[in-house]
């Protein structure tokens, strides 16, 4: 990776060296050395994980420009191609319906558990074709010895290849704004404590889906919803009169409001960062994916 030997030297003294010692009835043991590197909840051990990741990724891509495994390729400008993603420990191999990228992918899997001493564990992994037989998606599965999955899945906390105009793309979010709301007392709760709940806790939980998707009405409207049940101290058997129109709540402090998001607004300007972000970077992937896209429609 190109890193300079007495860097790598400091790191290789980190591995060696580590040592540590138990509690024994409430007395420390005399310290011995670490058999595997380093202990766990070390501040180096998230560091050496990704450097370990990194290995999988120039095994994907030695393959890749070797021919032996065969990306997914958008056919246009660019001609990009795409074999796999990561993200720490969540990695997701992308490719072409072929016996041979299958035995391909295991042996790179299988080749990745010896060089970094991680170890796949393919049952929790699933295989997922598209437009593919599920007989053959079956085989595929009992090569690799993992089980056969179906879109939507999920993948870094979003459902992949759902619908977000359907309701129940969105049913996650409103159960965790209700699994919270149903740990707080709110009639215990003044209403300046309220105000602060909803601006710090409730407003930031659909954050990551309004970042990606376009939210449905229905979606704010039953979002909204739960936070003016909350402010205003309500619940399912007593309702209690809304005495501010939620568009004045929502106003800025100094305009009279509580300074609450609006969230078809606060909607809007996250997705158009991402608007903003392909505009200026006109070599970046995300603006080739999108010519791709205005050519062939």
């Amino acid at each position: 990776m190109g890193f300079h030997e007495r860097w790598m030297s400091w790191m290789s003294e980190c591995l060696q060296t580590n040592s540590l010692s138990v509690l024994v009835n409430g007395s420390p043991s005399k310290e011995f050395q670490m058999g595997q590197g380093l202990r766990q909840g070390d501040s180096l051990s998230l560091f050496h994980f990704l450097l370990a990741a990194e290995g999988f990724n120039f095994l994907m891509k030695k393959y890749l420009n070797s021919g032996d495994f065969i990306g997914y390729r958008f056919e246009g400008e660019g001609n990009e191609c795409f074999s796999h993603l990561q993200y720490a420990d969540d990695t997701l191999i992308i490719g072409r319906k072929g016996w041979e990228n299958i035995h391909c992918m295991k042996a790179i899997l299988l080749l990745f558990k010896l060089m970094s001493g991680l170890k796949v564990n393919f049952h929790i992994s699933s295989l997922i074709g598209i437009n593919i037989p599920p007989t053959w998606l079956e085989e595929a599965a009992n090569i690799l010895r993992c089980r056969v999955g179906s879109t939507p899945f999920k993948y870094l906390g979003l459902l992949i290849g759902a619908n977000p105009r359907r309701l129940e793309t969105w049913q996650p979010v409103i159960d965790s704004v209700r699994k919270r709301l149903s740990i707080w007392k709110h009639n215990q709760m003044s209403i300046g404590g309220r105000v602060v709940i909803i601006k710090l806790v409730l407003s930031a939980i659909p954050i990551y889906y309004l970042s990606f998707f376009k939210a449905p009405t229905g979606i704010i409207s039953k979002l909204e919803s739960l936070f003016k049940q909350f402010l205003w101290g309500e619940n399912e058997d007593e309702r209690k009169v809304n005495w501010v129109n939620w568009d004045k709540v929502c106003k800025p402090l100094e305009e009279g409001g509580l300074g609450f998001k609006n969230l078809r607004a606060f909607n809007d300007a996250l997705l158009g960062k991402w608007g903003w972000k392909i505009m200026c970077e006109r070599g970046g992937l995300g603006s080739k994916l999108c010519v791709i896209g205005m050519e062939r429609e």
